[in-house]
């Protein structure tokens, strides 16, 4: 009489499921450069600073010192990844925008708002400093500028 085969239960075999990787923050860059006297002059020991957040809840992100040409160095800064702007059915930005303010004693302080900052690039913010007039009798106002949303 044959043998009886052995009953030892045998597991479904395993499906492999690929995990999709959740997305990584990633970096873009600042860079603010100011000038005087018509675009002639760098300006250097100029106060550099960027945050984001609401007027209720700002958020530091980073603070800077122009350097003798009148430049920072690249900031980074997180952003969304890439591949946000590659999917048509995404609603999120694929940047970050963030506010820069310069200041210098003998200058208008300027202030460059929704800075729009993409992964991998540099964004360049280039001021053209505004020397206040001797004869100011009040505290001086802020010079805004304003960015548009890019047009994606």
């Amino acid at each position: 009489m044959p043998e009886p085969l052995p009953t030892e239960t045998v597991p479904p075999p395993q499906l492999e499921v690929e995990k999709t990787p959740q997305e990584q923050p990633a970096i873009g860059w600042i860079q603010v450069i100011t000038r005087s006297a018509g675009n002639a002059r760098a300006l250097a020991g100029v106060s550099v600073l960027v945050t984001n957040g609401t007027e209720e809840q700002v958020h530091l992100k980073h603070t800077a010192v122009t350097n003798e040409s009148g430049e920072t160095g690249k900031i980074p800064l997180p952003v969304p990844a890439a591949s946000l702007s590659l999917n048509c059915d995404e609603t999120r930005k694929p940047y970050s925008t963030y506010d820069v303010s310069v200041y210098a004693d003998g200058f208008y302080r300027q202030v460059s708002e929704a800075v729009p900052v993409f992964a991998g690039t540099t964004s360049r913010q280039i001021f053209h400093m505004i020397p206040l007039p001797s004869y100011l009798q009040e505290p001086p106002k802020t010079i805004v500028y304003q960015n548009t949303e890019p047009n994606l």
